[in-house]
């Protein structure tokens, strides 16, 4: 039956809709949920699709580096030296001639290869606070000074006490 007064008519739509409040709610889920299935995939499948994803990328960069291994790690090389020194390679490659290829503390030939895990590999000395690259060292100097904080009257202590030990022993 038609209602005559607006007023009625809008009371008793509020009172439908309060009273069959959740059935209605439920009833415009399911049509949107028909119109827009994507939208409502599980958490546990959308993180399953996003994992599969994740995971397929890895693989796909790890065969990459695998195959373009020199590549990558000439890249890497670049990277370090500009973010970490502000250095480009060529400046980098005078640095190494000016060197002669050697460390100037120990004199031992510099690894030509990078990264380098060993003893002898060409590391950026640099002034910690300034962040002035002083030169090319190898690992074991560069260590070395690094553990004595940087300091020439420490360097120049522990090399009199090294001075003085040898001349004890002999």
């Amino acid at each position: 039956m038609p209602f005559v007064d607006i007023e009625k008519r809008r009371q008793y739509m509020r009172d439908y809709k309060k009273k069959f409040r959740d059935s209605l709610l439920a009833r415009r889920r399911e049509l949107y949920a028909i119109a827009h299935p994507s939208s409502f995939l599980t958490a546990t499948e959308s993180d399953l699709r996003a994992e599969a994803a994740r995971v397929a990328k890895a693989a796909c960069d790890r065969r990459y580096r695998v195959k373009h291994k020199t590549k990558v790690m000439m890249r890497k090389r670049v990277y370090h030296l500009k973010h970490t020194h502000h250095l480009t390679e060529s400046e980098f490659a005078a640095l190494w001639e000016s060197h002669h290829g050697r460390c100037p503390v120990c004199e031992v030939e510099f690894d030509k290869e990078w990264p380098s895990r060993k003893q002898n590999a060409a590391c950026v000395d640099h002034n910690h606070e300034t962040g002035i690259v002083r030169g090319l060292l190898c690992r074991r100097c560069n260590a070395g000074i690094g553990l004595l904080n940087d300091d020439s009257e420490t360097l120049l202590a522990a090399s009199a006490y090294v001075a003085c030990a040898d001349i004890a022993v002999n």
